[in-house]
């Protein structure tokens, strides 16, 4: 059952990987001079995917939870066992901080094309800032993953963890632990929860504004 998993996950990670720099080199190359604003927007997105997915091939995580979602054991199966705990805690906080930053970038995209509709695109230097302003808060989330798996490690070193005899002692060597009853993990796991749902949940009304502009702007012109 792991070594489908695995081969599930990195199977799906590289053809998603292959279609990301497949559209980085299109941008890069073939992008019509109307869209190129947009076109960097777009590529700044492909880029940070492209950096998740071979994080997600070198890690492999995957979760088991406990006493409601109160606990979590996370096992990593990538390459990353090889190096370490520190370098799987590191990579599954990267992890975190692409899913948010993709989160907020895809909501902005819709944002970003609202105003083009309106005549109001933003400049390139006002497209800089808001990029940076959604890439660099989220940047921590790796150092903040990495804290709270350090910590749990404490509570399974002095004997204070839940559930990790059900895995054995050897299986938690390539682990992470989070309890959430712990103000770290709690607070991590819910800013990393909090910053991605809302963009992405913001993203689908904001589609559907997009679709309804547009709609109204081609009867407009068939009324001519």
């Amino acid at each position: 059952l792991v070594t489908w998993f695995v081969v599930i996950v990195v199977l799906m990670s590289a053809i998603g990987l292959v279609a990301n720099v497949s559209l980085i080199i299109l941008i890069l190359t073939k992008t019509p001079r109307m869209i190129e604003k947009y076109s960097k927007l777009v590529m700044c997105s492909s880029v940070f995917d492209a950096i998740g997915l071979v994080g997600l091939i070198f890690a492999v995580p995957k979760e088991v939870c406990f006493d409601t979602g109160q606990t979590t054991i996370l096992h990593f199966y990538g390459a990353c066992v090889t190096m370490g705990e520190a370098a799987c805690w590191i990579n599954f906080g990267i992890l975190e901080c692409v899913w948010t930053v993709t989160s907020c970038l895809l909501c902005f995209s819709y944002i970003f094309r609202l105003l083009v509709i309106k005549s109001k695109s933003p400049s390139y230097t006002v497209l800089t800032i808001i990029v940076l302003v959604i890439v660099v808060p989220h940047m921590g989330l790796a150092s903040g993953y990495y804290f709270m798996f350090e910590k749990g490690r404490y509570f399974v070193r002095i004997g204070k963890a839940r559930h990790v005899e059900t895995f054995g002692n050897d299986v938690i060597g390539i682990s992470g632990y989070a309890d959430y009853r712990d103000w770290l993990p709690f607070s991590v796991v819910h800013y990393t929860l909090i910053s991605a749902t809302i963009p992405f949940m913001s993203s689908i009304p904001l589609r559907s504004m997009v679709i309804k502009h547009l709609a109204n702007a081609r009867k407009h012109v068939k009324s001519f």
